[in-house]
């Protein structure tokens, strides 16, 4: 009951916010089964920037509480969903892929945005993957 009563109370915006990012976050996943991850950025953030949006801390606030009522809502698909909705809100956006090699027979990737040096979603792990050249 404490997070339906804490959610009621966020303003208005946050809240349309929350949903917009639970809709993306659902339509990314699956989407992510049928087309490359920059191919579906690329034709998903064509639609241009709004005058006026969210702040990037609202929207990783959004991204990340979405992605926990999202099954299969991964860092890569939550990377997607904030750079999208960053880039819509006018915001700069730099979608980074990162690997690490924990120990001779595994290899991990992590996914992570960043606007104007902050990172958006997927921060803590970031700093121990090797980051490949930014989305």
């Amino acid at each position: 009951m404490n997070r339906l009563r804490r959610f009621v109370l966020r303003p208005s915006v946050e809240r349309r916010l929350f949903a917009r990012a639970v809709l993306l976050l659902a339509l990314l996943r699956a989407a992510l089964w049928i087309y490359p991850s920059r191919s579906l950025r690329d034709r998903l953030a064509a639609r241009g920037p709004q005058p006026v949006g969210p702040t990037p801390e609202q929207i990783g606030w959004a991204v990340r509480s979405a992605a926990r009522y999202v099954p299969g809502a991964t860092c890569l698909v939550q990377a997607v969903a904030a750079s999208i909705l960053l880039s819509r809100a006018g915001r700069p956006a730099v979608l980074q892929i990162g690997v690490a090699k924990p120990n001779r027979s595994t290899l991990s990737a992590h996914a992570w945005v960043e606007s104007e040096g902050v990172v958006v979603v997927g921060d803590g792990e970031h700093d121990r993957y090797h980051n490949l050249s930014p989305i």
